[in-house]
């Protein structure tokens, strides 16, 4: 068998394996997350198994990409120069940390565009792994908040939250984000006779975060909407609702002891975004207006991203530029959206076009959804829920 027969195997028996694949990375990425965490907790050796097995998939996806999916690797071509070009106009230009980082922003839109989407042979399997998952994270945040075991905090520190074996509070956000859009785009109206439902939503409040709180309570709005046909019920659903948002942006604002600071000294606005709007005003901007050229508008360009206003449009803006961030923005929309167009989904299923909206809009005032490796599987996961309903939708 020579050379090129021996590659055009390995690719079959990868595309026909592709499920089992998915759920082995989605188990490997959970565990190795665990793994890091509980590392840097007790300071063992475990650090560095996570960034390993991301490299390697990286360094295994590219060379699939090279081979068999030549579009894909147009696009991380196109944002390989862009980047250099970014690089180029800097004084200090291509630090090891802004390679790693090029490297994070470039493996999601590798890892969508290697694993096809198959419209009529939904992955259900990795889909029960994804809520498996869920479940055990969430029995762990609640044994977590029952019996105070530091190793599943949110936060170091006073600030209440709990994650399980999550490792930062923007995956946590994510997870279970994308975690609770999954339950509402599969199961639609029956979604609160699932009881697995119940105990990952529970959970994902214990986490800890403004941003994840409120995307539920958002969800919520949009089921009792959708789903509730009695107008009575729909009006007490929406009051409990808004009662809810209201209790908790109160308790949050005016109660918790370190956002309510936060409002006193900063305001409102800059307590809401975490003082995000602090990180823009007097990091990011003046890096900009002291180091860029009229070039790095275009492209981008930057030697110390923890300047970035963790902001995701902003943070894209920032690392790529205008012209650079419009296009890894499109890029990434053509790979995850591969072979199926988010109308036609959006027109079966309303629930998919509001989570995707909800998700972009927590991405914006959250930060860390691109460049966050994790991330990717959990959107390879939202994904294949979305392909799910559309079969369902179209053998009918």
């Amino acid at each position: 068998m020579n050379m090129q027969n021996q590659f055009k195997y390995f690719y079959e028996r990868v595309t026909s394996n592709s499920e089992i694949i998915l759920i082995t990375l989605l188990i490997l990425f959970y565990l190795t997350e665990g793994a890091t965490k509980t590392g840097i907790l007790s300071k063992s050796n475990t650090i560095g198994l996570q960034a390993g097995l991301k490299i390697v998939v990286f360094i295994f996806t590219l060379l699939g990409l090279l081979i068999y999916k030549k579009r894909e690797l147009l696009y991380i071509f196109s944002l390989v120069v862009i980047f250099i070009l970014g690089q180029l106009f800097l004084e200090n230009n291509f630090d090891s940390s802004i390679l790693i980082y090029g490297a994070k922003y470039i493996f999601p839109i590798a890892l969508l565009g290697f694993f096809s989407v198959e419209l009529r042979a939904p992955k259900v399997k990795l889909l029960n792994t994804f809520e498996n998952i869920l479940l055990v994270n969430s029995i762990l945040i609640i044994i977590g908040l029952v019996f105070d075991i530091s190793y599943f905090n949110t936060y170091r520190g006073d600030r209440f939250g709990y994650n399980g074996l999550l490792i930062s509070s923007s995956i946590s956000t994510y997870f279970y984000m994308i975690g609770v859009s999954c339950f509402f785009i599969r199961y639609h109206n029956k979604v609160i006779t699932n009881w697995k439902f119940w105990i990952v939503s529970l959970s994902a409040l214990f986490v800890g975060t403004k941003s994840l709180v409120f995307g539920l309570i958002l969800l919520i709005f949009f089921y009792a909407l959708k789903h509730v046909q009695f107008s009575k019920t729909r009006w007490i659903t929406l009051i409990i609702g808004f009662v809810i948002a209201f209790g908790f942006s109160y308790y949050l604002f005016f109660i918790n002891p370190l956002f309510h600071s936060l409002s006193k000294t900063h305001g409102f606005f800059s307590s809401f975004l975490s003082l995000r709007d602090q990180l823009l005003i007097f990091h990011t901007l003046p890096f900009v207006s002291e180091n860029w050229s009229i070039w790095n508008y275009f492209f981008g360009g930057t030697s110390n991203f923890e300047l970035r206003p963790q902001m995701e449009l902003l943070d894209v803006i920032f690392f790529w530029g205008i012209l650079g961030g419009l296009s890894y923005l499109i890029f990434f929309y053509k790979s995850f959206f591969k072979n199926f167009s988010i109308s036609n989904v959006n027109i079966i299923s309303p629930a998919i076009g509001y989570s995707l909206v909800l998700l972009c809009l927590i991405a914006f005032i959250t930060g860390n959804f691109f460049y966050n490796s994790s991330v990717v599987i959990y959107m390879i996961v939202l994904r294949e829920n979305i392909v799910y309903t559309y079969s369902l939708q179209s053998h009918k």
